[in-house]
């Protein structure tokens, strides 16, 4: 036996070690890099609701201070503001005002929707890259231990 086979031999298995631990860290590196990433959409989710509310809200309030103009410009003119070509256009404004008003909410509940569902596709990367680093690991350590045994036996260390 060669006297630098013993430490060929450790070398080969404190590599593989290293690069075993070299895949846990990375993966955690990865997995909490994906969990910032969740949060972030969790945070866009709950930005999109609170905007969709006071969007809404505002679209409302024009609405509302839209029909009072109509109400005076028509009371204004000596138009009765009950019958006729007056209480017609306060229809027709009152069902766009509606429409808008759920488009804003429609619009805010997709965005929410995507953010939440950007959430848990970046949970779900976080899971993966901890199973990944856990078999890439693994995998290090079974071919540093092959490469160890085979290095022994070539240097005829065991």
């Amino acid at each position: 036996m060669a006297p630098a086979a013993p430490v060929v031999v450790a070398l080969v298995a404190v590599s593989a070690a290293a690069s075993a631990a070299g895949a846990i860290v990375s993966g955690i590196q990865q997995a909490e890099a994906a969990e910032f990433q969740a949060d972030l959409a969790k945070r866009d989710a709950e930005l999109a609701r609170q905007t969709g509310i006071v969007e809404e809200a505002e679209a409302r309030r024009r609405a509302a201070r839209l029909k009072s103009a109509q109400r005076a410009a028509a009371g204004a003119s000596g138009l009765l503001v009950e019958e006729g070509s007056p209480v017609a256009l306060l229809a027709e404004t009152a069902e766009d005002a509606e429409f808008e008003a759920l488009s804003i909410r429609f619009n805010s509940e997709l965005a929410r929707s995507r953010a939440l569902g950007r959430r848990e596709a970046r949970r779900f990367e976080s899971r993966q890259a901890l199973t990944s680093a856990g078999f890439r690991a693994g995998t290090s350590l079974l071919s540093g231990a092959a490469d160890t045994g085979a290095a022994g036996i070539r240097l005829e260390a065991f």
